[in-house]
């Protein structure tokens, strides 16, 4: 059984950011990225023209024209195909990712998103790039930082924008919308040893019905659905990224009962633990 590949930032670059233009009338998976993988960096993929198809985790996602693909570290993807692709692809460290703007990625950063309008990006993703050539400057590496930094700020700032946009159109309430993006917050640092709606509503100060309304009117789904289907994600990656039994994947999640595990990851899933491992790997 395979490990997971992580490709890491300093494979790439030795001071946190990377930056390559794609222009092609085939596909541009290659052998390093057309299997599945992790990245420790943030990727940004501006898509000028064309169209690209890429798995992230374990879902099918498809960007055109003007579009921003968005895939933060740990989540698994890999290129199934694009076609008369012109992008350009920014690669970049955690460490030159604030706080505030990792929760802003975690919390607004769907894949679902596409923004409109990517123009006023272009033109410093041009001087990132002539600055890049020119590296043997000794003070080029500290502008490279700062030019990014700049870049990830209204990458941020387009990705809130464009939410808001899709919000008003879908008519949620900016309460739900908060309410929503804290109980995310609390379920990434609590999934593993609490799975109850009634344990973060309760640290919401909220009452499960209200949880789930907000839940439902921005997520499309249940408190429930949406935590089961966080926990089978997990899952998931270790059936297919590990060598741990499934006895030991249920273990690490946090479920004493290995036969309600496996009930449950069939219920979600649709195929047991043991045949979605077998599934993925034929």
């Amino acid at each position: 059984m395979p490990q997971l590949p992580i490709h890491r930032s300093s494979q790439l670059t030795d001071f946190g950011v990377y930056l390559k233009t794609i222009i092609s009338k085939t596909s541009v998976s290659s052998d390093r990225y057309a299997f599945s993988h992790t990245d420790d960096y943030y990727f940004f993929g501006f898509i000028e023209d064309g169209q690209c198809c890429l798995n992230i985790d374990f879902e099918e996602y498809t960007f055109g024209k003007e579009s921003l693909v968005i895939i933060r570290p740990e989540q698994v993807h890999r290129i199934i195909d694009a076609f008369n692709l012109s992008a350009t692809f920014l690669i970049i460290d955690s460490v030159l990712v604030n706080e505030e703007e990792k929760r802003t990625l975690e919390r607004y950063g769907r894949q679902e998103i596409q923004l409109s309008d990517i123009s006023e990006l272009k033109p410093l993703l041009s001087l990132l790039d002539c600055k890049l050539s020119g590296m043997e400057n000794p003070s080029a590496k500290a502008v490279v930082q700062r030019l990014t930094t700049v870049i990830v700020g209204l990458v941020v700032e387009n990705i809130v924008n464009a939410t808001i946009v899709q919000s008003k159109l879908q008519g949620t309430v900016t309460r739900h919308k908060e309410i929503v993006w804290e109980f995310r917050d609390l379920l990434e640092n609590n999934i593993r040893s609490n799975r109850s709606p009634s344990f973060y509503a309760g640290r919401l100060n909220i009452t499960v019905a209200y949880l789930n309304e907000a839940v439902n009117s921005v997520l499309r789904t249940s408190v429930s659905h949406h935590i089961q289907n966080e926990i089978i994600l997990l899952a998931k990656r270790q059936l297919v990224y590990t060598k741990a039994s499934v006895k030991e994947i249920a273990h690490s999640l946090g479920f004493d009962d290995y036969s309600y595990f496996t009930r449950l990851f069939t219920k979600v899933a649709g195929v047991s633990p043991t045949l979605f491992r077998k599934n993925y790997h034929e």
